[in-house]
């Protein structure tokens, strides 16, 4: 039945990308909306997470919060589907900061979490000419998988998959060349790693994310169990 079900969501999304392309992106923001009320597994650990960041805050304003990101998560899902980055403002500073540190012949990594239109910002940093590059993890369905690739890599982010074989030695390579690779740290990845704090609890991000979450918090992924795995499991796999 599990089987069953993801096939049936992959099938329904890939059938709506050519609507998502060309609807408004006010249509995502609606159907984000519209899940926080009819996705009840995922509302609950929005409504967990949202409680652990934000204890001062009343049940209602975390709710508020909550709806608010999954907006968003649907906005963001439509404006990724059409492909346009130039809507992205990248601060003047930012991307003399970026330009400099590439023009130095050096690899840059930058670090950041899944905030805002995440893989949007990677595309607009792509625009600027900079050769790009980003480590992630394959999806469940392989058609996902190659869309995700395909729709990157047009835009000119080279995608690493996260334990393929030898794709250590493929990013050393390109860091070396002077790529710009970018990193999402702010999730459970279920890999050994370091634990930094982070919202109250413990997880591998660092202070910048925690800030820009806790100025815009309706801009991150709250449905992510990215503290399910603690300090002793990971210990356990190193």
């Amino acid at each position: 039945m599990k089987r069953l079900r993801r096939e049936v969501r992959v099938r329904a999304l890939l059938l709506a990308m050519p609507l998502m392309r060309v609807l408004p992106a006010s249509i995502g923001a609606a159907l984000g909306w519209l899940a926080w009320y009819l996705v009840p597994r995922q509302r609950r650990l929005a409504r967990a997470h949202l409680a652990i960041a934000f204890p001062e805050k009343p049940a209602a304003e975390r709710d508020r919060i909550g709806r608010e990101s999954f907006a968003n998560l649907g906005r963001s899902a439509f404006e990724t589907a059409r492909g346009d980055a130039s809507r992205v403002q990248l601060a003047p500073e930012d991307e003399a900061l970026l330009l400099s540190a590439h023009a130095g012949g050096r690899g840059v990594v930058v670090a950041t979490g899944h905030i805002g239109a995440w893989e949007l910002f990677a595309r607009r940093i792509a625009a600027t000419g900079i050769p790009c590059g980003t480590v992630a993890k394959e999806a469940h369905d392989q058609r996902l998988t190659q869309l995700l690739k395909d729709a990157r890599e047009k835009a000119g982010v080279k995608v690493f998959w996260r334990g393929a074989p030898l794709s250590a030695r493929e990013i050393l390579r390109f860091l070396k060349s002077g790529g710009l690779l970018g990193i999402l740290i702010d999730q459970d990845t279920k890999v050994a790693g370091h634990f930094v704090p982070l919202l109250a609890l413990t997880a591998a991000a660092t202070r910048a994310i925690e800030e820009a979450v806790r100025e815009n918090p309706t801009d991150w992924v709250w449905m992510h169990p990215r503290w399910s795995t603690q300090q002793p499991e990971i210990a356990r796999e190193k």
